[in-house]
């Protein structure tokens, strides 16, 4: 699973869902097309371009599912009603033109300034939003709101994290435990959260200690540093193809790290999904989730 950093990264990190650039065969044959496909959405209706996996969550969660035209190939699909798929990593004008979209929304990032210009250049109307931080997200959900006319939806939305992160913070434990994010390792380097993001204001939430902070947002670490910060928990932010689940990354720290006490402890978790790397709707389920498996590291 691949979610978007805002840095960019060597292939193999997975730490951002980027905007798309794939054609695929089918596809593009729509996208010679000036008509958009029939029997999506009816005349007249609005038509939703989403080119980062987190705003498609947004949109859901507002209820305009049904508005949704294109999406990028990292977007769950309903086998009910099948998006057009635009591309994979970087957004393909063509594409995303033959849906004759209403709006464009992309998450803004340093890497992708110059995809965001040549979408406005293609007289789309793009609604770019920043998603780093929790209060990005707020805004984020505030402003599709409005924009999908769907205020209301966003305000529970802000309201349901704001009250997930203050339960968080009252079950907060005694002692907090010292917490290493992986978002991927390529080679000996292990790539993890230096701070300024959401991964690092939730451990915060939720009373744990970011072992890797005073770094960069997305912080470079070896195995020899992680042995001198001896992580209490070490959290895999989201599945891979080489760490599919929770045992298969403590096999790999028991090999490189085996002395570090989140290994000695078995306290490795690879996230079961994309929710707590991303910074979308079901963030807050995943901060909940946090909250118990930090509390379960703090017990003596």
């Amino acid at each position: 699973m691949l979610v978007i950093r805002p840095v960019p990264m060597p292939a193999g990190v997975v730490r951002g869902i980027r905007t798309c650039t794939v054609v695929l065969g089918l596809v593009a044959l729509t996208a010679c097309s000036s008509k958009p496909p029939a029997g999506d959405i009816a005349a007249g209706a609005r038509r939703v371009v989403s080119l980062t996996p987190s705003l498609t969550s947004l949109v859901r969660a507002l209820g305009a599912a049904d508005e949704l035209v294109g999406v990028t190939r990292h977007d769950p699909q309903d086998p009910h009603r099948p998006i057009a798929v635009v591309g994979d990593m970087r957004p393909n004008i063509e594409q995303i033109i033959a849906q004759q979209p209403s709006v464009v929304v992309v998450g803004q990032y340093g890497f992708n300034a110059s995809d965001v210009e040549s979408l406005r250049a293609a007289k789309l109307n793009v609604v770019a939003l920043p998603l780093q931080t929790l209060a990005d997200l707020r805004g984020a959900a505030q402003t599709l709101g409005k924009t999908l006319d769907r205020a209301a939806a966003a305000t529970a939305i802000v309201t349901g994290l704001d009250d997930v992160v203050a339960r968080a913070g009252r079950d907060r434990p005694s002692t907090r435990p010292r917490l290493l994010f992986v978002f991927d390792i390529v080679g000996g380097d292990i790539f993890t959260t230096g701070g300024g993001d959401h991964l690092a204001e939730v451990a915060a939430v939720v009373g744990a200690d970011n072992v890797a902070a005073g770094g960069p947002v997305t912080r470079k670490i070896t195995v020899e540093d992680v042995l001198r910060l001896d992580p209490e928990l070490i959290i895999h932010t989201a599945p891979s193809a080489r760490f599919a689940n929770s045992a298969a990354a403590l096999a790999w720290w028991r090999d490189a790290a085996p002395k570090t006490t989140a290994t000695v402890n078995k306290r490795v978790i690879v996230w079961s999904d994309g929710s707590l790397a991303q910074l979308g709707a079901e963030l807050p389920q995943a901060i909940g989730r946090l909250g118990s498996v930090v509390r379960a590291a703090a017990e003596p």
